[in-house]
């Protein structure tokens, strides 16, 4: 469905969007990050359906270039959170009932070159605009963030920075 509006979406087909957005930590961490996966819900309104699946990056994830680290990986389940949930493979074909939910969390894109060369004020506006969380930004990029007041702790960065390149050596 690449990147159809949400309106064409449910005006077209027996489909309810129920969820689309960005998907936090899946682009991987570089001097320059990569995109964000998109995560996508469509729950089934008619009464059954055939249902094709061609999707890409579920077995191979986006690769990292010159020191950048890799995205994270197409992942796509069949009503996620019930009993019935399943994981579902890149590529199959199934008959589908009224009420299924189809999820995709789409593939993150590969970060271009060192995490720790990323300036350390765009890696915290990253964690106050939610597409890093403040773990992540700790553990990839050597960035503190105060949990308590959500600042960026430059000491503290410069240190684990540091830290983390001796370790790299």
């Amino acid at each position: 469905m690449a990147n159809t509006p949400i309106e064409s979406i449910e005006s077209e087909q027996p489909l309810m969007v129920e969820r689309y957005g960005f998907v936090p930590n899946t682009g991987g961490a570089g001097k320059y990050r990569g995109g964000l996966g998109i995560e996508r819900e469509f729950r089934l309104l008619a009464e059954d359906a055939t249902f094709q699946l061609r999707s890409d990056r579920t077995d191979f994830t986006p690769w990292g270039i010159q020191g950048g680290k890799p995205g994270t990986p197409t992942e796509n389940y069949l009503n996620p959170g019930t009993p019935q949930e399943e994981k579902l493979p890149g590529k199959t074909l199934r008959q589908l009932k009224k009420g299924d939910l189809y999820r995709v969390v789409q593939a993150g894109a590969g970060g271009y070159g060192n995490p720790l060369e990323r300036d350390m004020f765009a890696v915290a506006d990253d964690v106050e605009q939610e597409k890093l969380s403040v773990e992540y930004v700790r553990r990839e990029y050597g960035v503190v963030i105060n949990t308590g007041t959500s600042t960026l702790d430059i000491p503290a960065t410069e240190k684990l920075r540091s830290e983390m390149r001796k370790a790299n050596d």
